[in-house]
């Protein structure tokens, strides 16, 4: 463990001060979070009955129940007993299911029909609304814990990107680059990526798509090197990292990680106590208590990648994380450890933002989910990938996403991702040829004691801790 210089001054007070506000903010956001949570429970629970097993009503269309799920939520969100509102968040049991659906759902008096088109304005603008408070003061207030989190990822940032450009430039093809994900932190995140661009020389590398291999593994590729008659061993400075043929990712990691550490223990930039870690697919920057105030940890990962022309698309490759599934007839001279990972979560990302660059409320509804997600520990199986691509398919088919349309995409949202859930299904909007594979995680899921559906049926009833 390395130990920085001196502490600074009066952090402590500042973010005590600063996140007064916040905390007020935080308790509105909350309030309609579970307000939130008491809807999709209406909707997703109805929808997600076949596959739950526990309730008679998955029939009924999400559609015509969200207007007066909005509605009943309002209600439950009202009532003050707490020997009621204990009922509400207490487990539920299987035979108790339908009779809890019936609960929370508005009689036939307080539903509004779908030909009832001012009710139903009237319902869209107030959810409108709450969802705009609860994006306003739960995603985007600008805390002082977050705000001191990304001016010290900045600090790290700057000194190890011209540590390593000076001194390693033949590997390094520029700065140290947030990733693209970074731009959908929530405020339940204290981890960070970094991306390290390296320079691939054609002319002694070759990137080759494992799916077009032997190996048939779609998704990875590896680099390989050639022209060695032109360009002997040693030629390059990427062939200390040489696997047989292939670029070996952990070597290369390996390397970095120590030049990385040599470099903040000369800087001693960061003040903090930190270790620098090798996880497998990536280096962790681990710094404690990277907050004054605040008892926790801060992880900034830096992952090595190359750009790579796929068709008519650059993609972005980075270090595999873990061994990938490989069958066992698929026998080849490439190591599975020489294996780099199309990134398709920072693919999805990009191509989201350049959906939303018509002032779109795209990133809007998937930070408002991924809030909610993330704040039961059960829901963190689904990845921002899983939820980007559910989008981007909803996006396929609405056209319409301005902002006075929110409440309209936000429940097309939650009816897409339940509807692959009580299909037993994963979207894969960047590589549907990989949907067997995701069908094969799912499956493992369901088999598991704690199945997915059991994890989210119980996740709505209970609501937002």
């Amino acid at each position: 463990m390395a130990t920085g210089g001196e502490d600074s001054g009066n952090d402590g007070k500042e973010v005590e001060k600063a996140n007064k506000k916040q905390e007020q903010d935080e308790a509105a956001g909350d309030k309609v979070g579970s307000w939130l949570w008491s809807g999709v429970k209406v909707g997703a629970a109805l929808k997600v009955g076949a596959m739950l097993g526990v309730t008679t009503l998955g029939a009924t269309a999400l559609g015509a129940v969200a207007v007066g799920a909005y509605a009943a939520l309002k209600i439950v969100g009202s009532i003050e007993s707490p020997e009621e509102e204990e009922d509400c968040r207490g487990d539920v049991k299987e035979g108790d299911a339908e009779k809890k659906d019936k609960e929370y759902l508005p009689s036939p008096e307080q539903a509004p029909s779908d030909c009832d088109s001012g009710t139903k304005r009237e319902f869209s603008s107030n959810l409108v609304e709450d969802l705009n408070e609860y994006y306003r003061s739960v995603i985007r207030s600008s805390s002082a814990k977050r705000m001191a989190i990304r001016d010290l990822v900045e600090k790290a940032r700057q000194p190890l990107s011209m540590f390593l450009v000076k001194n390693h430039g033949s590997l390094v093809e520029g700065e140290l680059v947030p990733a693209a994900s970074d731009r959908l932190i929530t405020k339940h995140q204290d981890e960070r990526t970094l991306f390290l661009p390296l320079t691939v020389d054609c002319r002694m590398w070759e990137i080759c798509d494992a799916g077009e291999s032997v190996l048939e593994m779609r998704g990875f590729f590896c680099v390989r090197r050639i022209n060695l008659d032109d360009f002997s061993i040693g030629t390059s400075p990427w062939d200390p990292f040489l696997s047989g043929s292939y670029l070996n990712p952990e070597l290369l990691q390996r390397f970095l990680k120590k030049k990385i550490q040599l470099s903040l223990d000369e800087e001693k930039v960061l003040g903090l106590d930190y270790d620098v870690k090798w996880n497998g697919s990536s280096i962790e920057l681990i710094i404690e208590n990277p907050v004054k105030g605040y008892a926790d940890m801060l992880c900034i990962k830096i992952i090595p990648c190359m750009k790579v022309e796929k068709g008519e698309k650059t993609i972005t490759v980075i270090a595999q994380s873990g061994t990938p599934y490989q069958e066992s007839a698929a026998l080849s001279s490439i190591p599975q450890e020489n294996l780099w990972l199309h990134s398709l979560e920072e693919e999805a990302v990009l191509e989201m933002e350049s959906l939303d660059e018509d002032g779109g409320c795209r990133k809007k509804c998937l930070l408002i989910l991924k809030s909610l997600l993330s704040t039961e520990p059960s829901m963190k199986m689904l990845t921002l990938y899983h939820l980007l691509t559910v989008l981007l398919e909803v996006c396929e088919e609405e056209t319409e996403w301005e902002e006075e349309m929110l409440a309209e995409r936000f429940l097309d949202l939650l009816k897409a991702l339940e509807g692959y859930l009580r299909a037993d299904n994963l979207a894969h909007h960047c590589s549907p040829e990989d949907v067997a594979e995701s069908l094969k995680w799912l499956a493992h899921l369901l088999q598991s004691n704690e199945c997915i559906a059991d994890l989210i049926y119980d996740r709505l009833f209970k609501g937002t801790k």
